[in-house]
Formats: C-alpha cells, sequence, structure tokens
C-alpha cells in the first residue's frame, strides 16, 4: 500500500481494502458494483468491481487502465475466516477502527491526506461530509462554540434523533452552509459528524448526513483514537 488505510468499505458479505490515495463511487445503476480510482506511481487507475450473490467478485478495467491488479483487495469470509463479515443481505459500509457508518449513495468515499477525519464523502458542488474524534464529553465545546468567527447560527434542527447546528457562510461570493453533530458514544466519548455545501445543496447535504449516523456502530470501546 502506498499509505495507511485509515478506513475501507465493506457490503453484500465482502470486504473491500482499497489502495491509498483512492477515490470510491457507488453506481447508481448497480447498487452491487464500486468504481474504484487509484492515483499513484501508475498514474490513474480505474476500475469497477462487482459482488454477485453468489461466486467471486468481478473486476472491470476501465478509463484506460492497463493494470488493474493491486487498486483494490476484496476479501471473503472464505480467504479471512478469522474476520467479521457483514451479512450478505447489507449494503455498502464505511468502516474504520473505532466506528461504521451507511454510506449515502451521491457521495464519493476518499481517502484523507490527513488525519484527523479518517475518510471524506465528497458530492456534488464541493459538498462534503467527514466525522471526527473521539473527545472526551467532558471537554466537548457546545454545537454553537463550534462556528468560527466568520460564519453566523443560521438556526438548529433534529438530525438521526440528534441536535445539529447549520452555519452560515460566504465562500467566493456564493453563500454556504455547515451542519454539525454531536454524535455521543455513551462511554464519556464524544464525536462530530459534519457536513458543508453550497447553500443550494443545503437539503442533499442534510439529508446525507441524517443517513450517514442514523446507523452509526461503534467498536474497539475501550481503545480511543486520542
Amino acid at each position: 500500500m502506498s499509505g495507511n488505510v485509515l478506513a475501507w468499505v465493506s457490503g453484500f458479505g465482502r470486504r473491500l481494502i482499497p489502495l491509498t490515495p483512492y477515490r470510491c463511487e457507488q453506481l447508481l445503476e448497480d447498487p452491487r458494483s464500486l468504481l474504484v480510482q487509484h492515483t499513484g506511481v501508475w498514474g490513474n487507475r480505474t476500475i469497477v468491481v462487482t459482488l454477485p450473490a453468489e461466486g467471486t467478485a468481478t473486476i472491470r478495467r476501465v478509463r484506460g487502465t492497463i493494470i488493474a491488479r493491486g487498486v483494490v483487495d476484496v476479501l471473503t469470509p472464505e480467504l479471512r475466516p478469522e474476520l467479521t463479515f457483514p451479512p450478505a443481505d447489507e449494503g455498502w459500509r464505511i468502516e474504520c477502527e473505532l466506528f461504521s457508518v451507511r454510506w449515502p449513495r451521491q457521495f464519493a468515499l476518499e481517502s484523507s491526506p490527513v488525519f484527523p477525519p479518517p475518510f471524506d464523502l465528497v458530492g456534488p458542488d464541493e459538498s462534503r461530509l467527514w466525522i471526527q474524534g473521539p473527545v472526551r464529553a467532558a471537554d466537548c465545546p457546545t454545537l454553537e462554540e463550534l462556528a468560527t468567527p466568520d460564519q453566523t447560527l443560521v438556526g438548529t434542527r433534529t438530525l438521526a434523533g440528534r441536535t445539529a447546528v447549520e452555519l452560515g457562510y460566504d465562500l467566493d461570493g456564493q453563500p454556504w452552509r455547515m451542519v454539525h453533530v454531536i454524535v455521543e458514544r455513551g462511554d464519556g466519548w464524544t464525536f462530530f459528524a459534519s457536513g458543508q455545501g453550497p447553500a443550494a445543496q443545503r437539503e442533499l447535504v442534510l439529508s446525507a448526513l441524517d443517513d450517514l449516523i442514523s446507523d452509526i456502530r461503534f467498536s474497539n470501546r475501550d481503545t480511543p483514537a486520542n
């Protein structure tokens, strides 16, 4: 691998480990397929990985890619019996060391160039979602305290049963929105789920953020990241 794998993908009874740096997109016309791109010493390599209901995964080279090997590893229970795999009927999830989340379909998964966060989700017009943490609950700022000096409070709302704060700001002369949600792990540690994008993509960002945290699952509770 050309870098640390901080996040990976699971779905349909398998686990996919992409080569970093990567970009993964769900194919809306085929829910069992992913477009995976890696940029490295061999240039841009792009493949489509399809997970059939039975049998091995199929990998198809696209966009002039010559060498497909090594772009992504597809793990199965037969190959790695010591690992825990998702149910065969469960769709795509993003996993990392401390949690896993459902993957909003209209957002591409990208490896993060810095940590935290462990990954970025990039949508239309450079809209973006990410998760950071954990932070000790006792040290956690309030939602309003997350605003930077150039941001104004637009309001609060509920996402996935949790309170979210919506902030407004200008970027390149256009109105943008940023949303933060505090996600309690239940053991004294807290995560922040955030989204941002042009005001025109506000509803998309809110819907995707709601989807992202509506089924967050925590692991390794005794080993916080920081």
